[in-house]
């Protein structure tokens, strides 16, 4: 095997030309391989961010409907506490208004009894009808 200087030479550039091929077509794929991977990674990220968009848009809505919630108890409990101020109210007037028939009424007994007791003295009774002309 003779080989001339410039037979071994272009050998030689070949080799080199196709291990220059060789690193170029790895490196292709490689950053193929990562572009990929990339684009998984920048999906997955979206993916994410739309479920947390909508986690957020829903929790939201769930908050304003807890506001809308308080706020009706809170105007219904509103109204309820008036409605028992109010019952409160007509309570005491009723028991003020009790209270001043029940005095009459103990000033009557009173009397009553006070008129039964001066004619049971002047000897009036309802089994004896005398001396009861008055």
């Amino acid at each position: 095997m003779n080989y001339g200087l410039l037979e071994i030479v272009t050998l030689i550039s070949g080799v080199f030309a196709i291990a220059k091929m060789v690193v170029w077509l790895y490196d292709s794929k490689v950053s193929t391989e990562r572009e990929m991977e990339l684009q998984k990674v920048k999906n997955d990220f979206l993916l994410k961010q739309d479920e947390l968009q909508k986690r957020l848009e829903i929790q939201g809505a769930m908050a304003e409907n807890t506001v809308k919630m308080n706020t009706q108890a809170m105007q219904h409990l509103t109204k309820s506490i008036s409605d028992l101020k109010e019952t409160i109210k007509d309570t005491q007037e009723q028991m003020v208004f009790l209270t001043k028939e029940q005095a009459t009424l103990k000033a009557s007994v009173k009397s009553a009894h006070y008129r039964i007791d001066e004619l049971r003295e002047r000897g009036c009774d309802n089994r004896v009808k005398r001396n009861c002309n008055d």
